[in-house]
């Protein structure tokens, strides 16, 4: 790729190639204030009257033959690309056929000398013009303006005074986790407080109720509920992720988005994801002040790293539409809300209009995770990322399965490889020890572990 060279030259540019990858590069050339003059294709597919980016597309050899001098760019993947280039470069009025992948552009945008203003200026760009929609703009705003913005508030809502309310969410295959999870949480509780665990949960067997129960009824200090959230995604069009393949999601990941709304009676309620392990009393999260901010989260480790990094490939993502500041995107895994000030900035309807926007629209990263991203855009407190330590961090330099920091509060396991699987690359890793030894004293995890190994 020779950016320097075209910008000097003052040659037709053709670009050859109509796939996503023209796209790209069309939006790349003209932030180096390089204009294309001419879009083809090969001659046996060209169609009249096609457009592309406002360019009548036309076929190669018409323009090559009406063209005294031009530069070439090959903007489609092709097994004979190099021979295509070859054979280009022989003719006499090509000057110069070149070929840009999507990494040669990476790696340009990270070893270029243009600020990271204008870096993350392009990236808005080649998101707008990137092949990432599930429906149209206006399809997915009429899915959203089209709902009748209703939520079915379960019934069985309970509010103690002066305890500690911790959601954790899970459907019936993930409840072994997070009954792992509930264990550490109970097992480092402070008897002189009063824990509130809420369980939001689709499809639960009465087995699997028992057994959490079971677990809390040890800790007299501890309380325990059940909240069906099937009910209230009913007549909500939401994307269920799972069909998406984004790391096993599923639209139970939703159900967090209820929180503030449903429990509302609480000041703060903080939530949690079930694959971790709590390594610290869940109090002292509960007892940090938010300071004004309407939720608090852990920056993600990983997008700082890959931004710090200039590993630009992940930000073709919408989510990055809509946050300003790309240092401040947070992990959703542990969050706590000041419900009357999250309410009072979201109200129900809009929050879950935008969040069916936002599913329907994209489908590339429409997750709830970035939903909340996009919604909060930076405004939220940053806590201390001892509360949520993301195993698998590419920080580790190479190691991704490092031992967890010392100070660590809470490990969570968000890689394909967990702990619960045996993995020779992860068997003797400390924190997956840590991990096994809560996991074999609680009920539901043994009798799954059993069960899959018959």
């Amino acid at each position: 790729m020779n950016i320097d060279y075209l910008k000097k030259s003052d040659l037709p540019l053709v670009l050859y190639g109509t796939a996503q990858l023209g796209k790209y590069v069309k939006c790349f050339l003209e932030f180096n204030n390089i204009n294309v003059d001419f879009v083809v294709v090969d001659k046996e597919y060209w169609q009249p009257n096609t457009k592309f980016c406002d360019f009548d597309v036309q076929p190669l050899e018409d323009v090559l033959a009406n063209n005294s001098k031009l530069n070439i760019i090959i903007a489609f993947k092709g097994k004979n690309n190099e021979e295509k280039i070859k054979e280009l470069n022989k003719m006499p009025n090509v000057e110069k056929c070149m070929f840009f992948d999507l990494d040669d552009i990476f790696s340009y945008l990270k070893h270029c000398e243009k600020t990271q203003t204008e870096i993350i200026d392009v990236f808005r760009k080649l998101i707008a013009v990137s092949d990432i929609y599930l429906n149209d703009e206006e399809t997915a705003k009429a899915i959203a303006y089209n709902w009748n913005g209703t939520v079915k508030k379960p019934k069985n809502l309970r509010f103690i005074e002066n305890a500690i309310p911790v959601v954790l969410a899970a459907n019936e295959n993930f409840a072994p986790y997070l009954a792992v999870m509930l264990q550490s949480l109970l097992d480092y509780s402070n008897p002189q407080r009063i824990y509130h665990f809420i369980i939001f949960e689709r499809g639960f067997s009465e087995r699997t109720k028992e057994c959490l129960s079971e677990q809390a009824a040890k800790f007299k200090h501890c309380n325990i509920d059940f909240i069906d959230t099937a009910p209230a995604f009913d007549g909500i069009p939401l994307v269920d992720t799972s069909i998406l393949n984004l790391n096993s999601l599923s639209i139970d990941t939703y159900s967090r988005f209820f929180i503030p709304y449903w429990l509302n009676e609480y000041e703060k309620v903080i939530y949690l994801d079930s694959d971790m392990i709590a390594k610290a009393d869940i109090s002292q999260l509960f007892d940090l002040s938010l300071n004004g901010h309407c939720l608090s989260a852990t920056i993600s480790q990983g997008m700082n790293y890959l931004l710090e990094q200039k590993s630009y490939r992940t930000f073709i993502s919408p989510t990055f539409i809509f946050l300003d500041d790309w240092s401040r995107y947070f992990n959703a895994g542990v969050l706590v809300f000041d419900t009357t000030k999250f309410i009072s900035k979201f109200p129900y309807t809009d929050f879950l209009k935008f969040a069916i926007y936002f599913s329907n629209r994209y489908k590339g990263h429409c997750c709830d995770q970035d939903i909340l991203v996009s919604s909060i855009n930076g405004n939220f407190l940053v806590c201390p990322p001892e509360w949520n330590y993301v195993w698998s961090s590419p920080r580790n330099n190479g190691k991704p399965f490092a031992h967890a920091p010392l100070n660590t509060k809470i490990i969570h396991f968000t890689t394909p490889v967990k702990p619960w699987k045996t993995n020779p690359i992860i068997n003797d890793n400390p924190d997956t020890l840590a991990y096994r030894e809560y996991a074999k004293n609680v009920k539901l995890f043994r009798e799954r572990e059993k069960y899959e190994n018959t």
